[in-house]
């Protein structure tokens, strides 16, 4: 099965928005520069690639059971790959915090910190892949076994979601840090990899068209959203907008630019760099204007420092994977 290049170029692009969104913006020039629309959709579209990379992965190992799916050293060797980053850029910010920025932090803090994704601007990433590890198999067999009716049945599911946390009077300290939120966009990148049903032009028209409505009046008018009134412009409804376009960017494009794509190899790790950055940048400068010179100092911070925390980390995370492999070897 051939791999799509385009991934990481799309990737490598959508870290650079994750970039610029955490600048010191006042809500105006959000809106003024229209970042509902084509900035704020980056994190759902990583949650489609997921979806969709998580799906090709499945289909080459020939998954067909949850047995299979929920492999514990498979389920260990993903959780690896993705806290191995987290312990390192820890282990570099927390000395930083107490230090250099004389922060104290207390054991008890630290530990639930670490669990919460680390410090910094995005630090809900680690516990939704986390979270994507478990809930991912469900819904690929949902996929799997009814097609674009699973497709369906995730949505009712995410919307479901949405509507039993009113009710239950969910935090928005909690909501950000649970995937659920994420569900259709995980189906649909899944969808994309693994449905039968061709999906219609009309259906990709109408989604776009739904979401762009969506975004206009939740972000334009001040209409508040009873039930998709946390983070509404990412959520399951916004997603209508982006999904037709992210499904024409990863079936259609072959678009190849060396750059971007490495950086979209190494996206988790500048985005860990930037969540950094920006949390000790902002703790001592009170944030980062969105002028030029300021940003091109901390893109260029950010992406560097994302890259070298690549090459470092990718050893030793293939080296932890490599006791591990031992270790369920001898358990055999």
């Amino acid at each position: 099965m051939k791999r799509n290049n385009f991934l990481d170029v799309l990737k490598g692009i959508c870290i650079l928005l994750v970039i610029l969104t955490h600048f010191d913006w006042v809500e105006p020039e959000r809106l003024k520069y229209l970042f509902p629309f084509w900035m704020n959709p980056a994190v759902p579209i990583f949650m489609i690639i997921s979806g969709y990379v998580f799906t090709e992965s499945f289909k080459r190992k020939n998954v067909s059971t949850f047995k299979e799916a929920y492999n514990l050293k498979g389920i260990v060797d993903k959780v690896i790959r993705y806290t191995v980053p987290l312990i390192i850029i820890y282990a570099i910010e927390v000395p930083v915090k107490t230090i250099i920025l004389q922060q104290p932090i207390r054991i008890s803090e630290l530990v639930y910190q670490f669990f919460l994704g680390g410090y910094g601007p995005g630090s809900y990433y680690y516990p939704y892949m986390i979270e994507f590890i478990f809930l991912f198999p469900l819904i690929y067999f949902a996929i799997k076994k009814w097609d674009f009716r699973g497709l369906v049945l995730c949505g009712a599911a995410n919307i479901l979601y949405e509507v039993i946390k009113v009710p239950m009077g969910m935090t928005g300290a909690v909501f950000r840090l649970i995937v659920f939120r994420y569900i259709f966009a995980i189906a649909f990148g899944c969808y994309i990899s693994m449905g039968k049903m061709q999906l219609k032009k009309w259906m990709g028209v109408a989604s776009f068209i739904f979401g762009a409505v969506f975004i206009y009046i939740v972000c334009y008018t001040g209409y508040k959203p009873v039930f998709f009134n946390r983070w509404s412009r990412t959520s399951m409804l916004a997603v209508f907008y982006i999904a037709p376009i992210a499904y024409l960017l990863i079936t259609r494009c072959k678009w190849e630019c060396k750059p971007l794509a490495y950086m979209g190899k190494a996206s988790y790790n500048i985005f860990f760099a930037q969540m950094a950055f920006f949390h000790i940048v902002n703790t001592v400068m009170g944030g980062i204007p969105g002028t030029p010179i300021p940003m091109l100092i901390t893109y260029a911070c950010c992406i560097a420092l994302g890259i070298l925390f690549y090459k470092v980390e990718t050893p030793i995370t293939k080296k932890v994977l490599g006791w591990n492999a031992k270790i369920f070897a001898k358990k055999e």
